[in-house]
Order: structure tokens, then C-alpha cells, then sequence
């Protein structure tokens, strides 16, 4: 019987949880679902800490019973304007109970310091389930256009969706930085870091 939902508290992500985190995809096919093509399984932990050397990457991590239950990122763009989530994880213990969307939310409150900027995210199109999650917490699919144009030079075909709401309910008096939910850390951003591949 899958857990029910508790709440869920989300923080700056924690090395000390990187080996959770990567034992949490259960075969190659997840594993290169969460974190892109070519991603070996097993994922290792120093695997997962070497994708935050990147200064535009902004890691989190959500708790809920005491324990680890999702781990994602934010990646910032501020020449484009654009916040992406992206390598969002659910504990399998964890799974089907809420646990992803209410992580997203709180992804999304995390956001709340940078004006005017779009929120996107990407999904293997075959991901139902968190196209579903994705779906309930606000994000829309963006325009055919944008979508082709986005996916040239990818591995995948994904599915790009935006946050419909971001731009018009976030505005806020502060100059852009990353607000940690916890309140007590603002890391402000200084460099930028162009649409991915993976």
C-alpha cells in the first residue's frame, strides 16, 4: 500500500544526501529519464554532486517523515530570463502520494525572487506520470514553435512546458537571487548558463 502524503519541507540540497539520491532511479531507463541520455546506472553520489560545479545550478532537496523524498534543481539563465527545473527525482518510497507536485510547488515559491522571469521545465514525452504532476502544479505546454526550436541538437524530442502564472503572481521588490525557503540563505546569482543539453 503506498505511503500517504505528509508534509513536505524543501531546503538547499545537502552532499550528505547524494547517496539517497542516486540510489533512487530503479533501472538504466529511469535513470536516463531523470538525468538524460548516456547517464550510467548505478548513479553514483559523486555523480550527483558534480552536476552543481555548475554556478547556474541551484540544488534542492525535500524531506517529509524525516526522510529524503525528492531531489531537483534550478538552473538560471539570466540573459534569456529563465529559470528551468529540471532533474526533479521522487523517492520510489514516496511515489504516487503527492510528493512530486507539492516538491514542484515548493521549487516554485523558491523562485520568487526573480521578476519577470519565465519558469520552464522538460519531460520525455512518454513520462505520463510527471507530465500529470507538472500539469497540476501550473505548467503548460509552450508553443509548437518553441518546442522545435528548443529541441535542435537534443538528445530527445522533449515536451517544454511553462509556468502559466509565474510571471504575473511572482513579482516581487528584490533584485534577482536565489531565495532558499528556509529563509536564511539568499545566494545571488553572477553568472549565466545557457539552454542545456542533455
Amino acid at each position: 500500500m503506498p505511503r500517504r502524503a505528509q508534509q513536505i519541507q524543501i531546503s538547499q540540497f545537502s552532499e550528505e544526501t547524494a547517496a539517497a539520491v542516486a540510489s533512487w532511479p530503479l533501472n538504466s531507463a529511469e535513470a536516463e529519464t531523470w538525468a538524460g541520455q548516456g547517464t550510467a546506472f548505478p548513479v553514483t553520489p559523486q555523480q550527483v554532486v558534480e552536476w552543481h560545479a555548475d554556478r547556474g545550478t541551484f540544488p534542492f532537496e525535500g524531506r517529509t517523515e524525516g526522510m529524503e523524498c525528492a531531489y531537483g534543481q534550478l538552473w538560471i539563465d539570466p540573459n534569456e530570463e529563465e529559470i528551468e527545473l529540471a532533474r526533479i527525482i521522487v523517492n520510489p518510497v514516496f511515489r504516487g502520494v503527492g510528493i512530486g507536485c507539492a516538491f514542484v510547488q515548493g521549487l516554485l515559491r523558491s523562485c520568487a525572487c526573480y521578476r519577470r522571469y519565465a519558469v520552464l521545465l522538460r519531460v520525455c514525452p512518454n513520462n505520463i506520470s510527471a507530465i500529470r504532476c507538472y500539469t497540476a502544479a501550473g505548467f503548460m505546454p509552450v508553443s509548437k514553435s518553441e518546442e522545435t526550436t528548443w529541441n535542435q541538437g537534443q538528445p530527445v524530442e522533449y515536451k517544454w512546458m511553462r509556468h502559466r502564472g509565474h510571471n504575473k503572481c511572482m513579482q516581487t521588490d528584490h533584485s534577482p537571487a536565489l531565495c532558499y525557503r528556509d529563509g536564511n540563505m539568499i545566494r545571488s546569482l553572477k553568472s549565466a548558463s545557457a539552454r542545456r543539453f542533455r
